[in-house]
């Protein structure tokens, strides 16, 4: 995948690129980076008005909410 491209596709998304060690893993932006418009922020925007994130039952990391937040609306 052209990496110009590749950048575009995780800036429309609302992900970024996170070096983990030797790994490159792929995230959420930190609190006070996030993207307003992105795909990602506006469905956990969505979830959250309709008061869904808290109804969907999934098997997360229950003491971070905001990675509940993540997943839920990754799978959606």
């Amino acid at each position: 995948m052209d990496k110009r491209f590749y950048s575009e596709l995780l800036h429309i998304i609302g992900l970024t690129e996170i070096k983990d060690g030797g790994k490159k893993l792929i995230g959420r932006h930190k609190e006070g980076e996030r993207m307003l418009g992105s795909i990602l922020e506006d469905t956990i925007m969505q979830l959250d008005a309709r008061d869904k994130l808290d109804r969907v039952k999934m098997r997360v990391n229950m003491e971070v909410p905001e990675m509940k937040d993540f997943s839920i609306s990754l799978s959606n």
